[in-house]
């Protein structure tokens, strides 16, 4: 993830997406920039992570 935008693209899983909404409201609560998902894989076992959320 990297700094930008609030919305999640829809081509997210459901897990993911709520996940990043969910933490982009407590940053914003405490004033803090929101994040947005980065389509670049930051590596094997972030990748194999998200990839276990989907199931």
């Amino acid at each position: 993830m990297s700094p930008g935008s609030t919305a999640a693209p829809a081509v997210l899983p459901r897990a993911a997406r709520e996940n990043l909404e969910a933490h982009n409201q407590e940053r914003a609560a405490v004033g803090v920039g929101p994040l947005k998902w980065s389509k670049q894989p930051q590596g094997t076992k972030v990748t194999k992570w998200v990839i276990g959320l989907q199931a």
